[in-house]
């Protein structure tokens, strides 16, 4: 796995204070027109695409951390298949 300090995290998807955040209390995530299922938007340019509120994103991290043990878990799976194959082939 990359360390966090390793890579530009925001140069995808932005997660950013809705500009009536005091009076709605939510966030838009915006992510670049390349991710977006939008016809005629700029690829590297940033698209406000949904409003979260905490509790959204709440429910949003937990899903992402299930996912990322899982995607974890697989590639350490497939690091140690592909050990154990090298050590069978010098063999």
């Amino acid at each position: 796995m990359t360390k966090q300090d390793d890579w530009n995290y925001k140069e995808s998807v932005l997660i950013e204070p809705c500009c009536c955040r005091y009076e709605c209390g939510n966030y838009v995530l915006s992510v670049k027109g390349r991710m977006t299922h939008f016809n005629g938007v700029p690829p590297d340019e940033f698209v406000d695409s949904i409003t979260l509120s905490v509790c959204d994103m709440f429910d949003l991290h937990r899903q992402l951390v299930e996912i990322l043990d899982v995607e974890c878990q697989r590639m350490d799976l497939e690091d140690l298949i592909q050990n154990q194959n090298n050590k069978e082939e010098n063999l």
